[in-house]
């Protein structure tokens, strides 16, 4: 049989309404023929969610918002929800060079100021219009564009190293680990037989603290932004607690080798907690497992949760609700294997050897980070 050089496909969908919000759905029995409509608009759009989805789940981008940054420019043509200003620059203006304006952190930061709305905010087409752009020659900002394109390209290439030791730490995982030679057990029931000595998050309830009550020194607060990046604390995210209000607090306060999840929000992430402050609390957004040391060890662990099974497992779960989250209740249902400790421990060992690497190549990643970052605010300043 040959493959012919185009296929058509029927997607029947069904729109339900639950919780206030719009669902497309798969119908549960086939159409009949007659009732299928060739759509190729959205046959377009189902291939990029499904693309984005992969994005997402593989760790090539690590949240909506990174992805949204990527996708900022596009190459295709398409129809804006209404969390999407399009702005189409006039002949006068070159895209990239607005890209990487709008894109500074203190742009982000001033449009999340004036946006508007409790559960879902958004800058209205209006406050957008009052931001002023610094409007060189053409030739000049396209010059500035290049120069940004290339520091960029250094960026993303220490990030690939990066994703690159983070693959190598997965082949390694698959590769000692294979499946099916471990039965995987619940988090629950490694709860009850001592290989946690704790799983918890840090839903502090009533006593979550107010904006008010964080500052730039005190008692480090860690969130689901302080590992977004999965792999280590970004201190860049980091906020800090008075000593008055974390003294209040008696749940989410982290110990050496508690191994953090992001579980709320952004959802995935997995990074060791390696002890660098004496004291330091998570938000309601984490989750920390504490590992007994003679039945389960840190590093196997956090290999484990980042491991593609048990992502797909917080995927699974996520995809039974209308919010980014796995609640703590719905963790203890999850899944993961627990070899010998010999063998974890014998992992552990390349963990060591490779994070030496990545540590290297995080300084790197964060050096090309503040150049570009610095580039671009002389750029804008008149001062390249």
């Amino acid at each position: 049989m040959t493959t012919p050089d185009t296929i058509r496909i029927f997607v029947p969908l069904e729109y339900r309404r639950r919780n206030g919000r719009t669902q497309i759905l798969p119908p549960k029995n086939r159409l009949d023929a007659e009732d299928r409509q060739q759509d190729p608009h959205i046959l377009r759009a189902l291939a990029r969610a499904w693309e984005w989805r992969r994005k997402l789940e593989t760790r090539e981008v690590n949240t909506v918002s990174d992805l949204a940054a990527a996708e900022s420019l596009p190459d295709f043509s398409g129809i804006c929800s209404t969390d999407i200003l399009p702005i189409q620059p006039g002949p006068k203006l070159d895209r990239r060079f607005l890209a990487y304006f709008l894109r500074q952190p203190h742009l982000v930061e001033m449009a999340s100021a004036k946006s508007t709305g409790v559960n879902l905010p958004r800058l209205s087409p209006k406050s957008l219009a009052e931001f002023e752009v610094p409007f060189p020659a053409l030739s000049e900002q396209q010059r500035i564009a290049d120069l940004l394109d290339k520091v960029g390209q250094i960026l993303s290439s220490s990030r690939k190293l990066k994703e690159l030791g983070n693959d190598l730490l997965t082949v390694e995982f698959s590769a000692r680990f294979p499946k099916g030679d471990y039965e995987p057990i619940e988090i629950g029931d490694l709860l009850e037989d001592g290989c946690l000595l704790l799983h918890k998050d840090g839903n502090h309830g009533s006593n979550y603290p107010r904006k008010s009550e964080f500052g730039t020194t005190g008692v480090p607060f860690l969130t689901a932004k302080t590992i977004s990046d999965g792999s280590e604390i970004d201190e860049n995210q980091l906020q800090f607690l008075s000593v008055t209000k974390a003294e209040r607090l008696r749940i989410g306060r982290l110990q050496a080798n508690d191994v953090l999840l992001a579980h709320n929000a952004t959802v995935g992430p997995v990074c060791l907690y390696d002890g660098r402050y004496d004291e330091a609390i998570i938000g309601t957004s984490l989750t920390a497992f504490r590992c007994e040391p003679t039945k389960l060890w840190p590093e196997y662990l956090v290999a484990a949760l980042r491991h593609t099974s048990f992502q797909n497992q917080l995927f699974a779960q996520m995809s039974q609700t209308t919010r980014n989250q796995v609640p703590i209740t719905s963790q203890r249902r999850l899944r993961i294997a627990v070899p010998p400790i010999e063998k974890q421990k014998e992992f552990a060992s390349v963990v060591r050897r490779i994070s030496k690497q990545s540590k290297r190549i995080n300084l790197r990643t964060a050096e090309a980070k503040m150049l570009f970052e610095s580039l671009a605010q002389r750029a804008f300043c008149g001062e390249l």
